[in-house]
């Protein structure tokens, strides 16, 4: 369990006498965060409802609250207790006359309790708070830290900045991430990346292998203490997947920093049926009041007509394009075999889990069983399967299909740059879809492990479609629809669904259709396109 101690250090400073309500569990791991802040000294007591065996807890007293005396005035009681018991006891302190109640749980590290202690603050104390926090995890920090904060907490103007810089900032490291980055390097660009949140090692290694340094955090508040120290041309923030809630806090303040960018890389209040309504509220928050959008998804007229968003700030769309993984000497060299050779490419396996409560009839992302009956045991076509997540039971389902099914294989976490490499033996990448009516925008389904909105099937983007295409082969699919009709000018995608899939039609055009996917990569190399994404920053 973690908590925003630095914060409730902060609130218990300002009493020279502690009560610690519980001696069990919970207050076993907030004691030693009082001990850190130098606050033991100041704890009188632990209290307990009904005293039984236990008297004393780490050398420390243990009274019961009712016999406790001490200026009830001005003494803190700081309940430590699971949220089950929280209101009996706060109501036995006040009963005991008890006036300064704080309850630990409040400090729990959690998105919700971010949200309460963080809104409403001015930005000198929110600023404060952010150094705060990285000298109490950084006691050594010393003269250095306190100037850096007399830095941070001035309001510096906006034109004063260098306009050769940009932080990037990212709660998810992704491909899309590691291309953008890369192609604006090759710009000449000095690019700050602060990574927090997971980072896979693979893309680490990606990282690595492009020469792109970052700085890695543990929190929210350790990357805003590295982003500030930064007057860059903009911040430009991709949040941890579906929660925007720290971006929504830091938005707040905006006319303190340069401008900030929000690159979302999918779009909760567009495709994804979430229940949360905090992270849908901040997610809307934070794209209406952005300086700017790059958009992946084609969410932005969507929003606005149907869903009533605004935007304060400006947009740009800005696809995953391809990254050069393979250099023009490295292509290998292709054998016509008789056999058509078919990839597919998912990031979890359970997305291929039955289709759920899609009504019959109705368009879907086609469940493992429904490609199995279409491709399996099939003398003129094989079928690999390489999948990023998975668990014991997904590794034995698949087991019994290879075990079932001749031609299909699986491969199992590949690392991206491998990945693309290897999908060069191929004459197709697919995406299986089965055909049916439409789905409604608003309507609500349930597609392999998640929920989605039909909008989903419009205007989501895969960026699968673009590794095929980065190893010069050809994307099989019918949907997302948008992103089938923008890489349908570059000549990219053959349209077939699962169940007009035409094995024989494919193999005889596939050296057709890849000439088709090499003149389109060529075409949808980022370092083509990151002029439009500079453009954009500068005009912010």
């Amino acid at each position: 369990m973690r908590f925003f101690d630095y914060i409730l250090n902060d609130v218990l400073q300002g009493y020279e006498e502690i009560i610690i309500y519980g001696a069990g569990w919970f207050a076993e791991r907030i004691y030693p965060l009082l001990c850190k802040s130098g606050l033991q000294e100041r704890i009188i007591c632990f209290a307990v409802s009904e005293l039984r065996d236990t008297k004393w807890f780490e050398d420390i007293e243990v009274k019961e609250i009712s016999g406790i005396q001490c200026d009830k005035e001005t003494v803190a009681v700081l309940i430590a207790v699971t949220s089950q018991y929280i209101d009996e006891i706060i109501a036995n302190t006040q009963i005991a006359g008890f006036k300064n109640v704080i309850v630990a749980a409040d400090y729990i590290r959690s998105y919700k309790n971010m949200i309460k202690l963080y809104r409403g603050l001015d930005y000198k104390k929110f600023t404060d708070y952010i150094m705060k926090k990285h000298m109490y995890d950084n006691p050594d920090t010393g003269e250095s830290g306190l100037h850096i904060k007399e830095k941070v907490i001035s309001c510096q103007s906006r034109c004063d900045f260098n306009e050769n810089e940009i932080v990037y900032i990212t709660g998810q490291l992704l491909p899309r991430n590691i291309k953008m980055i890369a192609a604006l390097k090759k710009k000449g660009y000095d690019v700050v990346v602060i990574i927090y949140g997971s980072l896979r090692e693979g893309f680490a290694s990606e990282m690595h292998q492009r020469g792109i340094s970052y700085i890695r955090c543990n929190d929210e508040e350790e990357m805003m203490y590295n982003a500030l120290q930064y007057r860059p041309l903009v911040y430009y923030y991709q949040p941890i997947w579906g929660n925007c809630i720290w971006l929504e806090i830091v938005l707040r303040y905006k006319m303190h920093f340069r401008p900030i960018v929000l690159g979302l890389y999918d779009v909760l209040n567009d495709g994804c049926v979430i229940e949360d309504t905090a992270l849908l509220s901040s997610e809307k928050y934070a794209l209406e009041n952005a300086d700017g959008v790059v958009w992946r998804w084609f969410s932005k007229e969507y929003l606005e007509k149907e869903k009533g968003f605004s935007y304060k700030g400006k947009s740009i769309q800005f696809h995953d394009y391809c990254g050069g993984y393979i250099k023009d000497n490295e292509w290998k060299k292709r054998v016509d075999e008789k056999i058509l050779k078919l990839c597919n490419v998912e990031g979890f396996f359970g997305y291929y889990s039955q289709k759920g409560d899609v009504p019959d009839g109705y368009e879907t992302f086609s469940s493992l069983n429904d490609i199995a009956d279409v491709l399996g045991n099939k003398e003129n076509c094989i079928l690999d399967i390489f999948i990023g997540y998975y668990c014991k039971e997904d590794f034995e389902k698949a087991k019994q299909i290879e075990e079932q099914y001749s031609n299909i294989r699986f491969f199992w976490e590949v690392e991206h740059s491998q990945l693309v490499n290897r999908l060069q033996d191929y004459d197709y990448g697919c995406e299986f879809y089965t055909e049916g009516k439409e789905i409604p925008m608003n309507m609500q389904i349930v597609c392999g492990t998640g929920k989605y909105y039909g909008s989903g099937n419009v205007n989501s983007a895969s960026h699968r479609f673009y590794d095929f295409i980065d190893a010069g082969i050809p994307v099989v699919t019918i949907m997302p629809r948008k992103q089938v009709d923008f890489l349908d000018k570059y000549g990219a995608v053959v349209r077939m669904s699962l169940q007009r899939l035409d094995i024989d039609y494919l193999q005889e055009h596939k050296e057709e259709w890849r000439q088709k996917a090499v003149l389109a990569r060529q075409e949808l190399d980022i370092d083509r396109h990151i002029d439009k994404l500079i453009q954009f920053f500068k005009e912010l």
